[in-house]
């Protein structure tokens, strides 16, 4: 059975999630937490499981710093979403809203939306700003989160 990577969204276990799972509930095996499908972009509702997928240490995590008013930002969603599909158990992709989260964003020193940070043992490791083409944006993602 194929399984691929996700992480827990209550205790931050790595979890080997079966891609047959076919829409079945599969929780996590530390907490029994229900665990996110992994190749989808993750939208943490509150401070505490954003800090849980950031502090990941298994997997490298992409953050899109974003907002809702912002052109670009939109036109990255799908882009991201395909990235998140393609690299599913290889790279944790997480959007977080600027309005919704500003001290987050401050944290990050985010000075303009879209920012894109790849996190890799919880330590930033590459950074950039504003939209750019699939191509090469999968081509950034994919030396950043080596």
């Amino acid at each position: 059975m194929d399984k691929a990577k996700t992480v827990c969204w209550s205790c931050g276990a790595v979890n080997a999630f079966p891609l047959a799972a076919g829409g079945k509930r599969v929780v996590c095996g530390r907490c029994k937490f229900p665990l996110p499908p992994p190749g989808e972009v993750l939208e943490p509702r509150d401070e505490a499981g954003l800090e849980t997928l950031l502090g990941n240490r298994s997997l490298p995590v992409l953050v899109d710093f974003y907002s809702k008013t912002c052109a670009p930002c939109l036109l990255m969603h799908p882009i991201l979403e395909r990235l998140a599909g393609r690299r599913r158990g290889e790279l944790l992709v997480v959007r977080v809203d600027v309005e919704r989260h500003p001290a987050l964003a401050s944290s990050f020193k985010v000075q303009a939306v879209p920012t894109f940070v790849v996190l890799s043992r919880g330590y930033e490791v590459a950074r950039t700003a504003g939209a750019s083409s699939e191509s090469d944006f999968s081509l950034w993602a994919a030396g950043a989160a080596r």
